[in-house]
């Protein structure tokens, strides 16, 4: 079953990246808070917003484990199916 915390959705700008990090703060989501936790470096493959079960926040990076890749609009289902 697909949750927010086993899936990535593929980063395509710096406004999409800025959008999820809001996205976190309105939610009350744990979110990365480094400069970096939301910056798209796509040239090292930090594209995609994950989150990470050892440091157990949302953040864009690469994608160490086997998640599911989804669309923005369906992560934003999935969170929205979570909460209630």
């Amino acid at each position: 079953m697909k949750t927010i915390y086993n899936t990535y959705v593929e980063m395509e700008s710096q406004e999409q990246c800025d959008r999820m990090k809001k996205l976190c703060i309105d939610n009350g989501l744990p979110y990365g808070d480094s400069v970096s936790s939301f910056e798209l470096i796509n040239d090292i493959g930090y594209n995609k917003f994950h989150y990470s079960q050892n440091s157990e926040v949302f953040f864009i990076g690469d994608n160490y484990y086997k998640f599911s890749k989804i669309t923005e609009q369906e992560f934003i289902k999935l969170l929205q199916d979570e909460r209630y």
